[in-house]
């Protein structure tokens, strides 16, 4: 599993905000060889080619910012902590200093 974070950065350095964490698919993860990994991936590309050309596009980006501006949330919905991340063992693992890891190993 790959974790695009900040190595050492945890939850306690955000407390005030959110921390967004990105998780993406490995080969070994998915049970593919990795030329089979290449073409999954590059099967994606066409998406997110077209989803950037979306973003670029001003009345589109208006929509985005209508239906975020306008729908309804509670205080107690943004903290929420049921889709939260703190408990993963991938992202708790990626968040220690090497210095945490060190000890972990020895244990």
């Amino acid at each position: 599993m790959q974790i695009g974070l900040i190595s050492g950065l945890s939850q306690q350095d955000t407390i005030d905000r959110a921390l967004y964490i990105t998780k993406a698919h490995t080969a070994e993860q998915m049970g593919l060889a990795q030329q089979e990994f290449l073409s999954w991936s590059n099967s994606l590309k066409p998406m997110f080619t077209e989803f950037d050309t979306l973003l670029k596009d001003h009345h589109a980006i208006e929509h985005f910012m209508h239906m975020f501006m306008n729908r309804s949330v509670t205080k107690a919905a943004v903290e929420n902590v049921i889709g939260s991340a703190a408990t993963d063992a991938d992202v708790i693992l990626h968040g220690l200093s090497m210095t945490r890891k060190l000890a972990k190993e020895d244990n």
